[in-house]
C-alpha cells in the first residue's frame, strides 16, 4: 500500500501526540489542551489548532466526530462509527469537528494513533 501525505498552504506543525486506543466508553478524543493551547510561545499564527494529521498503528478502529453519537467497535458488541483500519491517516480540518472527535478499537486489540498538529 502507498501512502502520501501533502501540507498544503502555510500551516507549521506545532505538536504531536501519541494516543492509546483501547474499549474507553465512548470512545477517546483528542488532547484538548493541544487543541487550543494557551502557550505564547509561537512566533506565529498563535492560537487554535487548524489541522490534525492522525494514523493509526497497531490494530482497526472506529471513530465519530459528532457528539450526539456514541462509538463502538464490535468486539463492545455491534459496531457503530466509521472504520478506519490499521496503517490509515484521517485528516481532521475544522475545529468543532477536532473536538468532537472520538475513536475506539474495532476489536479486542488495543491500537495508537499518532498525531500531528497544526496552526
Amino acid at each position: 500500500m502507498q501512502i502520501e501525505q501533502s501540507v498544503a498552504g502555510h500551516l507549521d506543525a506545532y505538536d504531536y501526540d501519541d494516543i492509546t486506543v483501547d474499549a474507553t466508553a465512548g470512545g477517546v478524543g483528542l488532547s484538548a489542551a493541544k487543541l487550543t493551547p494557551t502557550s505564547t510561545s509561537v512566533d506565529r499564527d498563535e492560537g487554535r489548532c487548524r489541522m490534525v494529521v492522525i494514523q493509526v498503528e497497531g490494530a482497526d478502529t472506529r471513530y465519530i466526530v459528532d457528539r450526539k453519537s456514541t462509538v463502538q467497535g464490535s468486539a463492545q458488541g455491534t459496531a457503530k462509527g466509521h472504520l478506519l483500519p490499521n496503517g490509515s491517516i484521517l485528516t481532521l480540518a475544522n475545529q468543532m469537528i477536532m473536538s468532537q472527535f472520538r475513536i475506539q478499537r474495532e476489536t479486542a486489540v488495543n491500537a495508537t494513533i499518532r498525531v500531528t498538529y497544526y496552526r
